[in-house]
């Protein structure tokens, strides 16, 4: 068992049109309601990457059966059916509101990543305490949290919601990643990916 705050559905490639991913996260909306709280859809900027969240509306044990439960309602819509979804359980562990907190979500930027041996604790460290309390400090983030992954992929999936594009090309954006701590802890980094993602409008968003 894993205590689960969100299931984020991913796909390395998919060619599905907006339109369509909005009509299906309204459903996924309507489906789930009891369980989930919110379910928001991200596409790469550069890639055909989706990653659609489901925020669970109370943190709950989630085993791989349930989890495996949970993928078979996928895809009935056609969406989401395809030999490249997985699903990932994420515990949270950082959330942390941002100088931007309460505007409208545009981009969604996300770092999963392992550590060279021995440095894990260090990288989590360096993660909670300097660095996502840095960047959440940035004008233009909205919110940035960190969460465990139990299932596929890098042990460490930390995120941040963000105003608009340029922001992590700015001047205090760049200031933080410059820290002589960053500098240390960033080269112990393994199997990392960074994707920056748009946030689909959805029907009732206009």
């Amino acid at each position: 068992m894993a205590l689960t705050h969100v299931l984020v559905v991913r796909q390395s490639y998919n060619l599905a049109s907006d339109a369509d991913f909005a009509a299906a996260t309204a459903h996924w909306q309507e489906r789930h309601a009891a369980t989930f709280a919110d379910v928001h859809v991200h596409r790469g900027v550069q890639s055909a990457a989706v990653y659609v969240y489901f925020e669970l509306a109370v943190p709950a044990e989630w085993s791989i059966a349930d989890r495996r439960a949970f993928e078979t309602t996928l895809g009935t819509d056609g969406v989401l059916r395809n030999d490249g979804t997985t699903v990932t359980r994420l515990e949270c562990v950082l959330d942390v509101p941002g100088a931007s907190f309460g505007e409208q979500r545009m981009l969604h930027y996300v770092v999963e990543t392992d550590a060279a041996a021995g440095s894990r604790d260090e990288l989590l460290r360096w993660y909670d305490t300097e660095h996502m309390p840095g960047l959440a400090r940035v004008p233009g983030c909205i919110r940035a949290r960190r969460f465990i992954n139990h299932d596929d992929g890098p042990f460490s999936y930390a995120c941040y919601d963000l105003t608009r594009a340029g922001v992590t090309e700015s001047p205090a954006w760049l200031a933080v990643r410059a820290s002589p701590w960053s500098d240390r802890v960033r080269p112990q980094f393994r199997n990392t990916a960074r994707t920056m993602f748009r946030e689909l409008a959805l029907p009732a968003d206009g």
